[in-house]
């Protein structure tokens, strides 16, 4: 552990909220039942069909499938690998997963605020509002800490924030 570190963690680590970390388990297992459909269903295109499996367009379709989603299946069990399930401090002093951040635009009046979700946020922690760590609007402020000047990125472009207040999110 390095000093001042709450917990080490390497590099290609990916932080996720406990609830998102369960959606995405959740994720794997339906997309493990596809490929069990798409292997099916080829398997049946080819007892069935007197046709060739090359002029087969269900075993196509199935193998068509079949590849998308052992590609989708990768791509989580990957993130899956990585997964590092974080708990939000109570008086967090930095911009993190499971923060709710209040930020002006400089130059701008008003406040703006979001909630700072995991790598990758589950269907119900994006109903509430959470946007993940990674996403352009986000990324700019993480490790940020009060008064500090950020660079995010909003439909304008680059923009300057400064970070106003930081709270553990009152939605999790």
């Amino acid at each position: 552990m390095v000093d001042g570190d709450k917990f080490c963690s390497s590099p290609a680590s990916r932080k996720f909220l406990f609830a998102d970390l369960e959606a995405l388990d959740a994720d794997i297992v339906q997309n493990q039942a596809h490929i069990k459909e798409a292997k099916e269903m080829g398997q049946e295109a080819t007892e069935q069909s007197s046709e060739s499996w090359h002029d087969n367009y269900n075993f196509e379709e199935s193998q068509r499938q079949l590849k998308m989603h052992m590609n989708n299946l990768g791509r989580l069990s990957n993130m899956r690998e990585k997964a590092e399930v974080v708990t939000p401090a109570e008086n967090p002093l930095t911009v993190e997963v499971g923060t709710h951040v209040h930020y002006t635009i400089v130059g701008a009046a008003g406040v703006e605020s979001v909630h700072v979700g995991s790598f990758a946020v589950g269907e119900v922690n994006r109903a509430k509002g959470f946007i993940s760590y990674d996403a352009p609007r986000v990324a700019g402020l993480i490790g940020g800490k009060r008064g500090d000047t950020r660079t995010i990125r909003l439909d304008a472009g680059d923009t300057p924030v400064v970070i106003v207040d930081i709270k553990k999110s009152d939605l999790i």
